[in-house]
């Protein structure tokens, strides 16, 4: 497996925009761990968001779903690595509370929308 070979678009160029996508998804994987474990330290949150993006990995190679690929392994974590970094930027300059505040309200409201695009997604399907 070759990173960042793959994946094309129609053109046979690089789909940066999937790959773009799996960085912006990771983001907010990183900023929640740093809220939910304040006290684990950088390097195993980092890895349990390795684990977790190998697993995802793993689970679309072993029931065919998708494409297992090491270009979504690699840009999954950096998504969650910026995620981590964010937050222990933001920490030095914000409060802890309000930053936890936030990024819990906007997590909520993200997930509200993507909740509300699936089932307004499958309802168009249905119709």
């Amino acid at each position: 497996m070759n990173p960042f070979a793959a994946p094309l678009n129609v053109n046979g160029r690089i789909n940066f925009g999937e790959m773009r996508d799996n960085v912006i998804i990771f983001i907010p994987f990183g900023l929640l761990l740093n809220v939910n474990f304040e006290k684990i330290g950088f390097l195993p949150k980092l890895a349990l968001i390795l684990v977790f993006s190998l697993t995802c990995e793993l689970i679309q190679f072993i029931f065919a779903i998708g494409a297992a690929d090491i270009t979504d392994l690699i840009t999954n974590t950096f998504g969650g690595f910026l995620g981590l970094t964010l937050y222990g930027l933001s920490h030095k300059y914000i409060n802890n509370k309000k930053l936890d505040r936030v990024i819990i309200s906007v997590g909520i409201l993200l997930l509200v929308l993507l909740f509300y695009y699936r089932i307004r997604f499958l309802h168009f399907i249905n119709m």
